[in-house]
């Protein structure tokens, strides 16, 4: 079984030993958005935010796009 988008982007800011309010910063994304993003919450990532995810996580945007495109009815 595929790992989901938002398995995914916990794992990312865990291997990076980041808490939400550090991606937060570094991102600028909102903690509370980031936070319903890795509970499959919030829907439909924009280009920026995962270009900004990949960034701070040091992965390729195509691994989250991917991850974010399965199909999954909570991304």
């Amino acid at each position: 079984m595929q790992e989901t988008f938002a398995q995914l982007l916990r794992r990312l800011r865990n291997r990076e030993g980041l808490s939400l309010s550090q991606v937060s910063l570094q991102t600028g994304l909102a903690k509370g958005n980031l936070c319903d993003m890795e509970k499959g919450n919030r829907t439909n990532p924009t280009v920026s935010t995962i270009g900004a995810l990949a960034t701070v996580y040091n992965t390729a945007p195509a691994t989250l796009l991917r991850a974010a495109l399965r199909g999954e009815t909570n991304v």
